[in-house]
């Protein structure tokens, strides 16, 4: 879509400077090079870093509209920020401009348990959320994702993040009821029933639901969401978790869908058997590929109950398909048992929890992965070839083979799988080039294999435009450039 017209200067930088202290005091700006580079990167991924020239903390909706309206008079970039834990430098300042750090927008709003709904500001992390309802609402239950505690709650939803709710209902945004936003003129916004009543229980019956799409998969380049309602669900008393072990991803995928269909599953992850020994504290390269008897893949099932009598019919439902799929039960609490005392799996039923393991399970770890939305029927096959990918770019060989996570959802109308390198802060430039090189290959085949990229950076996302049809791309331009004629929101993230 073009570059950003803005320019750096000296004097007009102070100016700007100025104007933001203004505007939400000159505790919450910063242009210091030491607060600028810790915004600079994700400090996780492959991915190149950039630089901002500001770093704004507001703590209003009114602030942020203030402060875009300013960036959009002087054609400043704008970068919504969180926590930049997306594992794919969603939120990196790629042009400069202002990176507008959420997080003193933390606030819970409102609790409404008739209509069942949680309003949070848009800087509120998963901790916070999840906190607030089991200290004040322990009978109520909010969707969780396997993610850090310090992940951004609204941010996961705007981009497709999946739950511990997610095989029952869908992806994360399938729990957003609605949405007030800053658009990039300064215009603020309210979706769902919010724009047209003071309650935020749903989507409306107005033609609403593309609204609170403009919003959700954009990676901040249409607007800065300031509020979110956010479905709350009853805590079923009754739950059972499982490990189910396969011999082979085929086997085990193959159960997955079938325990997705009854309709009585609240969730189903998995990770291959390489996955789960980094998570399980095994450093890489590991020193020896697939044990005897190591199962290639290991799935999270759960599901619960109103009464005893129910929790047992399910129990026997889901028994029965998986002895019949040839895979393997053991309910979790036995399980974790034998688990190593760093093994992060024995927490799965606790979220959100810290993964450190996740990053080579040592300090300085890198970590990124290319993931999407595939048909659940062609995640055996996708693995496979990106196998194929792994051994090609030698980590298999290096101790380094596949790693891979998959969650079904929608009671497996749909489903993420993503596949993850792992590296160090020391890898030297040759190295980083040929994790770049293996993830962008990774993301080919599976493109070619029908998937959607999700939670992309740029190279990604262009995988995803060429493919999409061109009649749709020519509406999402139209869209962008409506909402944001200056090209001022993240740009460089999403450039069609």
């Amino acid at each position: 879509m073009g570059e950003s017209s803005y320019v750096q200067s000296g004097a007009k930088n102070s100016k700007i400077y100025e104007r933001l202290a203004a505007i939400v005091g000159s505790r919450y700006v910063s242009d210091s090079e030491a607060v600028l580079y810790t915004y600079s990167e994700d400090f996780i991924t492959f991915e190149r870093s950039g630089k901002a020239d500001f770093v704004v903390m507001p703590k209003t909706t009114e602030e942020v509209q203030d402060i875009v309206r300013l960036a959009n008079r002087e054609h400043i970039p704008v970068v919504p920020w969180v926590a930049n834990l997306s594992v794919g430098a969603l939120a990196t300042p790629r042009e400069g401009g202002i990176v507008l750090d959420m997080r003193r927008m933390n606030k819970v709003l409102e609790v409404n348990e008739e209509d069942q709904y949680i309003l949070v500001e848009a800087g509120i992390t998963y901790a916070d959320v999840v906190g607030y309802v089991n200290r004040h609402y322990p009978h109520l239950r909010v969707p969780v994702t396997y993610a850090p505690p310090a992940t951004g709650y609204v941010a996961s939803s705007l981009m497709y993040g999946m739950t511990d709710l997610s095989m029952a209902y869908g992806d994360a945004s399938y729990f957003v009821n609605a949405f007030e936003a800053v658009l990039p003129t300064g215009e603020i916004i309210r979706t769902g029933s919010a724009m047209s009543s003071p309650h935020w229980n749903h989507h409306a019956a107005l033609p609403d639901f593309g609204l609170i799409g403009l919003f959700i998969g954009w990676a901040g380049t249409t607007g800065i969401v300031t509020k979110a309602s956010i479905k709350l669900y009853p805590k079923r008393p009754y739950r059972l978790d499982y490990f189910m072990d396969a011999d082979t991803v085929e086997r085990g995928f193959k159960i997955q869908r079938e325990l997705a269909r009854t309709g009585i599953i609240d969730d189903i992850a998995s990770n291959n058997w390489a996955w789960g020994r980094v998570e399980a504290g095994e450093k890489l390269p590991f020193s020896e590929g697939r044990r005897p008897g190591e199962p290639e893949l290991s799935s999270w099932v759960s599901f619960t109950a109103n009464t005893e009598k129910e929790l047992e019919a399910k129990d026997e439902i889901v028994k029965s398909i998986t002895e019949k799929g040839g895979g393997k039960l053991t309910l979790f609490e036995e399980g974790i048992k034998s688990f190593s005392k760093g093994d992060q799996i024995r927490y799965f039923k606790y979220l959100p929890v810290q993964l450190s393991n996740d990053i080579s399970g040592a300090r300085g770890g890198r970590a990124q992965w290319v993931g999407g939305y595939a048909p659940p029927s062609k995640n055996a096959e996708i693995y496979r070839a990106v196998e194929k990918v792994y051994d090609k770019y030698g980590y298999t060989q290096a101790g380094h083979p596949i790693q891979a996570y998959n969650r079904l959802m929608d009671h497996g109308h749909e489903g993420i799988i993503r596949y993850n390198i792992f590296g160090s802060k020391d890898d030297s430039p040759e190295i980083v080039e040929k994790h770049r090189k293996c993830l962008r290959e990774i993301g080919e085949v599976m493109r070619a294999h029908g998937t959607i990229l999700y939670k992309a950076p740029p190279y990604f996302a262009r995988l995803n435009w060429l493919g999409t049809d061109p009649a749709a791309m020519n509406i999402i331009r139209t869209i962008k450039k409506i909402l944001d004629p200056n090209r001022i929101m993240n740009p460089g993230q999403l450039d069609f």
